[in-house]
């Protein structure tokens, strides 16, 4: 299994379950992505990224998830209501590399920061962050 956890160079691999709808000049795109990682076999809730997103790359992304979305949350563990309310969900197949400064005591990713989409990667490989 790919631990969800800092490896050299301070990356994390992570998979995407949906993404929160951007406003203003972002508002074709996205705001930011929903992460999740899995613990004892079930999908939570691992955090959100925006940070390092270009707006095209928020516009491409938004476009490639728009063609894997689906009405209820993929997660095996329900989000907090805050994110639940406002996510896109979308079917948990893409793996991202995000970078981060620690992993809060609930597991959520502190100061995540989107480093690129990860196509050599199989989600089912992706675990909790430690």
């Amino acid at each position: 299994m790919l631990r969800m956890q800092r490896a050299d160079g301070g990356l994390e691999i992570a998979m995407l379950t949906g993404w929160l709808k951007g406003s203003g000049t972002s508002q074709r795109g996205l705001e930011s992505l929903v992460l999740a990682g899995r613990l004892d076999g079930q999908l939570r809730f691992a955090g959100c990224v925006g940070s390092g997103l270009t707006i095209a790359g928020r516009r491409a992304i938004r476009d490639a998830l728009d063609c894997i979305a689906r009405p209820d949350s993929p997660l095996d563990v329900k989000a907090p209501r805050e994110i639940a309310r406002s996510t896109h969900w979308c079917d948990p197949i893409v793996a991202v590399d995000v970078a981060y400064r620690e992993v809060t005591g609930d597991g959520v990713l502190r100061q995540p920061s989107f480093k690129g989409v990860r196509s050599d990667v199989d989600v089912a490989e992706i675990d909790w962050p430690s």
